[in-house]
């Protein structure tokens, strides 16, 4: 019997993630079935308890929800507290969190990172916390967020990882301090600040990651200049680990080589226009 998977969130009708997970699929010989399916904030565990999925990936809003569905989470998930994968067992539910390696993939090409800043302080930037730990860990983190309460919490988070964690203004010049900007926010967001940007003299010096990727370029990538990595490049790496994930559940012995998968991935994005 087919096994069969979908990623979950709202909205969710513009999620490239069928596109680029049946065409690792197709590409391994997996028989595996990949859907999408609207289901707002509050209402997964009714989904999985109405489903047979095997396995989800879980997009906003549902990340915190995801995670607390698990009696079994990986370590990363745990650190982070947030879950974009879940992966059914004989005992429940298993959760992941493949967005630490995929917004890992998208940042270690930076160089030199002393000053970071992300923007939002939501699942995505917890996880965004992470990464930047294990791939720069003595840098220092500046966060700009609109809900003070949340950013406080994730500035405590930030703490007890390896790196300083302040909470910053929202300025024009601390962007441009930055060696690094990761903008977890949706694309829409921040519009006055990149406007700012757009309009100075100046030309930022380090890497903006935008995890919105459509439309793209976003507006923050627009502003910023040439130095950007789409939040697309973030959805292919996770996904990469999620296919292993997925093909591991069914006890599938196959080798999967990422960056093979990764470029399969890619190309079905190029063809599905």
């Amino acid at each position: 019997m087919t096994s069969k998977f979908c990623v979950v969130g709202s909205p969710i009708n513009h999620s490239l993630s069928p596109v680029i997970h049946q065409a690792a699929y197709s590409h391994l010989g997996i028989e595996f079935l990949f859907e999408r399916h609207e289901v707002q904030s509050g209402g997964l565990r009714k989904f999985v308890d109405l489903t047979d999925f095997a396995g989800l990936s879980v997009t906003m809003p549902l990340k915190v929800e995801a995670y607390s569905l698990s009696d079994s989470p990986s370590k990363v998930a745990a650190q982070t507290g947030v879950a974009n994968t879940l992966v059914r067992s004989g005992s429940g539910w298993i959760a992941h969190n493949t967005d630490v390696f995929g917004i890992s993939q998208c940042i270690k090409s930076a160089l030199e990172v002393n000053q970071v800043i992300v923007l939002g302080s939501g699942a995505t930037a917890r996880s965004a916390l992470v990464a930047i730990s294990d791939v720069f860990p003595v840098a220092e983190i500046s966060i700009i967020a609109r809900n003070a309460v949340t950013a406080g919490e994730l500035a405590e988070f930030g703490g007890r990882l390896s790196n300083s964690t302040t909470i910053a203004r929202g300025s024009v010049d601390e962007l441009l301090g930055a060696d690094l900007v990761i903008s977890t926010v949706p694309a829409a967001a921040y519009e006055q600040l990149w406007t700012e940007l757009a309009r100075v003299d100046d030309i930022p010096n380090g890497l903006l990651l935008d995890v919105a990727y459509n439309p793209w370029p976003s507006l923050a990538a627009r502003s910023w200049g040439e130095s950007c990595v789409s939040g697309l490049e973030m959805l292919i790496w996770q996904a990469v680990q999620q296919v292993h994930l997925f093909a591991e559940s069914q006890n599938i012995d196959r080798q999967i080589d990422p960056q093979e998968i990764y470029a399969v991935m890619k190309a079905a994005v190029t063809e599905s226009g």
